[in-house]
């Protein structure tokens, strides 16, 4: 009889966890709070295409997937899902961030003929 509940509660315990850790997984993603330009590329049914960042939505967007190849999946204002490029966004984890004018980060796209270097240009504090 004790073994029984213990191994019922110990389920329940897995389960609680399992669920709050994949909520963690998802808030790490963060969210688009602005864009870089007014357009953004955009990736829909494995087509590449330019839109206008208005297209996307009210800011901030919740990110749901971030991929291999430096685009992350949003869900645009009329419902569609799309894969924004972060190269012309801003997140939140990247505001958050205090701008170093020691050091850049380049973003290199998986097919290696598109580069981005963010932070070039911009002031430092």
């Amino acid at each position: 009889m004790f073994t029984k509940r213990l191994r019922v509660v110990l389920i329940i315990l897995l389960g609680n966890l399992l669920t709050a850790q994949t909520g963690l997984a998802d808030s790490h993603l963060g969210k688009i709070v602005s864009f870089d330009d007014e357009e953004v590329e955009v990736k829909v049914k494995g087509e590449f295409d330019y839109w206008p960042a208005s297209k996307l939505g009210t800011l901030p967007i919740t990110i749901l997937e971030k991929d291999s190849s430096n685009f992350v999946r949003i869900k645009s204002s009329n419902g569609a899902i799309v894969w924004v490029s972060l190269s012309y966004v801003t997140t939140d984890q990247q505001a958050a961030m205090k701008t170093s004018c020691q050091s850049q980060q380049l973003a290199q796209n998986a097919n290696k003929k598109q580069y981005g270097v963010r932070g070039i240009g911009e002031s430092c504090n």
